[in-house]
């Protein structure tokens, strides 16, 4: 596996998602208000090696028919997709590297004030959206619409405890997308951490969202 082989992939996330485990290294958050269509930025892709050697770093995985229900576990290469700028820097890209809408994670102080998120272009630029890892946010996808789909990518506030945090956080995620056809939750869609990508099919939007831990991949998702 090569970034250019994890680069042709990213038409078909959820066969990417289960032959990688991918971290996503986002930009800088969205701390100001915004209901503006996503940026296009450029991302590099990097293979995560052990240090000193040409070995790939791995980690552990879930397994699909009678492999799985025996609960037996499969090594995935750990690749790394990392923010680089927005807007894309004029040069031309590195076979390492790629364009896509991204939709940065809001800030817990952004979203107390209202509502907050991006809007997918329907028929115009790249065909892939990148959010940034999440790891107790909340990622939600509104209903489709001709002019665009929206997102948002909110961030838990520090409220109470961590159950006053999720449901202060599900109610800040209905404000800003009330009309969500699927929400990423922790503890609901996720435990530990969750890699989102997001595709263009046609004029309609896609998303897939892989779930992993420290120790193991535990599922993939299609939204």
């Amino acid at each position: 596996m090569t970034p250019a082989d994890v680069i042709a992939m990213l038409s078909e996330p959820d066969r990417l998602m289960r032959k990688v485990n991918l971290v996503i290294a986002g930009g800088p958050p969205q701390t100001v208000m915004s209901t503006a269509q996503a940026q296009v930025a450029r991302f590099r892709v990097e293979m995560k090696m052990v240090a000193g050697t040409e070995t790939a770093m791995t980690i552990s995985g879930f397994t699909g028919g009678i492999a799985g229900a025996l609960g037996r576990m499969k090594q995935r290469p750990i690749v790394k997709i990392v923010f680089q700028s927005s807007p894309p820097p004029t040069s031309p890209r590195q076979p390492d590297e790629f364009d896509a809408f991204y939709v940065p994670m809001t800030s817990r102080d952004v979203f107390l004030t209202g509502a907050s998120y991006c809007s997918l272009p329907t028929g115009m630029g790249p065909g892939v959206m990148i959010t940034s890892q999440l790891s107790g946010c909340t990622f939600s996808v509104g209903t489709p619409a001709a002019t665009g789909q929206v997102v948002s990518h909110l961030q838990p506030g520090s409220e109470g405890n961590r159950e006053v945090r999720l449901a202060n956080l599900r109610a800040r995620a209905a404000t800003s997308v009330p009309d969500a056809i699927g929400r990423i939750e922790t503890g609901r869609s996720y435990d530990g951490y969750a890699s989102v990508i997001g595709i263009r099919v046609g004029s309609r939007w896609r998303f897939y969202m892989q779930g992993y831990n420290h120790a193991a991949i535990t599922h993939v998702k299609v939204i």
